[in-house]
């Protein structure tokens, strides 16, 4: 009966191994869903040359000059961290240090190497919407 036992015994331990790393799966922040409904936000929110991070929603909100909005995922591309603040030309992840460019997502200091993906930003008199 040995083998019995052996086989129970490690039949049992994939159950528990499967059940635990299934527990370890990162609960950060999401990526914004493109089918979701449009934000909008009054201009006036976003200042010009910098951005805003938002709380509620998974959006950076850029405005490098004055009537030109962008968009980027609120997640940093390094490892899923929420992303802090923008600082400048710039936006911040405090985690690891990485810096984002406000006008392209694109990296500015690692140790982030992929760019922020970008979401489609208008700008409609005096609200942004962003899809």
């Amino acid at each position: 009966m040995p083998y019995d036992r052996r086989t129970l015994l490690f039949t049992t331990s994939l159950a528990v191994a499967a059940v635990g790393l299934s527990s370890c799966r990162a609960s950060g922040p999401t990526e914004p869903d493109p089918s979701a409904e449009a934000l909008s936000m009054p201009l006036a929110e976003v200042p010009v040359g910098g951005g805003v991070i938002l709380t509620d929603d998974p959006y950076v909100v850029t405005q490098p000059t004055a009537g030109e909005v962008k968009a980027f995922s609120n997640v940093c591309t390094h490892q899923h961290c929420p992303l802090s603040r923008v600082d400048g030309s710039e936006i911040i992840c405090d985690c690891h240090g990485s810096r984002f460019s406000i006008t392209d997502g694109s990296v500015t200091n690692g140790p982030a190497r992929d760019p922020l993906p970008s979401y489609p930003a208008r700008v409609e008199g005096d609200t942004v919407h962003v899809n």
